[in-house]
């Protein structure tokens, strides 16, 4: 192989990478957005059950519920590693799409 052909090489391999690294995000993306959809049908869920209980003890249960729920079930599914993965790619490859343009 040629160095010129192992520059060409090189770098489709590195629009191949920037190509992935730009669906990976897409896909982190539709992940979230997801879980927070699925989020707000269950505070939906919770502000109902709020609104029906008219003992002051059932009300302060609810929130509770819905405290725990925030701090437990929405962050950890959202998946926040895949975004940063992605993040981290999408970084990489500007930068090395850079080097290239030079």
């Amino acid at each position: 192989m040629t160095n010129d052909q192992d520059l060409e090489t090189r770098a489709r391999d590195c629009q191949l990478q920037a190509r992935l690294a730009i669906e990976s995000g897409s896909e982190a993306l539709e992940e979230v957005r997801a879980v927070l959809t699925r989020a707000m049908r269950e505070l939906d869920r919770y502000s109902e059950r709020y609104e029906e209980y008219t003992d002051l003890g059932d009300k302060a249960k609810v929130l509770n519920w819905t405290i725990n729920f925030l701090t437990t079930g929405i962050l950890g599914n959202c998946r926040i590693d895949l975004l940063a993965d992605a993040q981290v790619s999408l970084s990489k490859g500007a930068l090395e799409l850079r080097m290239w343009e030079r």
